[in-house]
């Protein structure tokens, strides 16, 4: 009752197995619901299955069940992405209020594929930049997605960081941390530079060394990642140095294990200024259906 009906709880799923199953992803765990109280993890964790019935992208069958079980415990099936195995939770269901919903928790209909592919790792922070402002913090942190979406491309956060600092707007981001395990919300207000360079001020690695990291590391399996190219970057003197000497090396080398990009200094033929606006993922609108064909699911379960 999940990816594979053969599956047991806390079973380990390859990677292969995942390409054309989906979930709910949980993107946020409202504050003292069912979901919160059972130790569910937003961005990590996709409801697969709700007792006996596998979650689908119409959430009609599953919400009338849930309003069945009212004040009843149900079993949810939940795949996490970082231990990349199953497990069953046990939750009471909430009497829906207008401010929260049957398991409190708001979620979006996902593939469970490459789910945690296309993060950012935060490496230095330059002293008084909005990234610095904001908190985040080197080495520990990774930007994932916003509070609507996780990313699911490397040329969404650039482009979202273009477009906050060309509209003066601010930019709402969802942060995992190592140190806390879990998922903040920021709010970060890109500068611009008079060159028009869009400075966030940090430098952020992608590439296979720099994916969010697996908590049981006697379970950790080698990844395969097609996302592992390096592209050279200037040196920055207000930066703050990293005690990685993985990355050190890699960013001026032609490593194939980590790709580096820098919001904050003079930037290639491939800075945020050379891409074009019309490219600008509409991915806000909780309505809007993605590439992969999943859709938002628009309501607090």
């Amino acid at each position: 009752m999940g990816i594979e009906s053969s599956k047991s709880a806390n079973s380990e799923v390859d990677s292969d197995e995942l390409e054309g199953h989906y979930g709910y992803r949980i993107m946020k765990l409202l504050e003292n619901g069912s979901g919160m109280r059972a130790g569910l993890r937003a961005y990590e964790d996709f409801i697969v299955a709700v007792d006996d019935l596998i979650v689908e992208e119409e959430e009609e069958r599953i919400m009338e069940y849930l309003e069945e079980k009212t004040g009843h415990q149900v079993k949810l099936v939940v795949w996490n992405c970082l231990d990349e195995e199953e497990r069953e939770v046990l939750l009471v269901v909430n009497k829906p209020t207008k401010d929260m919903g049957y398991l409190g928790v708001i979620v979006r209909y996902e593939s469970l594929f490459e789910a945690a592919e296309y993060t950012w790792h935060v490496m230095s922070v330059v002293p008084n930049s909005p990234a610095d402002e904001v908190g985040l913090m080197p080495q520990l942190d990774y930007i994932v997605g916003t509070p609507s979406v996780a990313f699911r491309s490397y040329d969404t956060l650039p482009q979202l960081v273009y477009d906050a600092a060309h509209l003066q707007n601010s930019l709402d981001l969802m942060v995992w941390s190592q140190a806390t395990g879990k998922v903040r919300i920021i709010s970060v207000e890109p500068e611009i530079t008079e060159e028009g360079t869009p400075l966030l001020g940090c430098e952020l690695a992608k590439g296979l060394l720099h994916q969010l990291p697996r908590r049981n590391i006697s379970k950790t399996r080698t990844r395969h990642s097609k996302h592992t190219e390096t592209i050279e970057t200037p040196n920055t003197p207000n930066s703050v140095e990293s005690n990685d000497s993985s990355t050190k090396d890699t960013t001026h080398s032609n490593s194939m294990d980590t790709t580096t990009e820098e919001f904050y200094d003079t930037r290639s033929p491939s800075s945020f200024e050379a891409r074009n606006l019309e490219q600008v993922p509409d991915i806000d609108d909780p309505n809007k259906q993605t590439k992969s064909g999943s859709t938002t699911f628009n309501k607090n379960t």
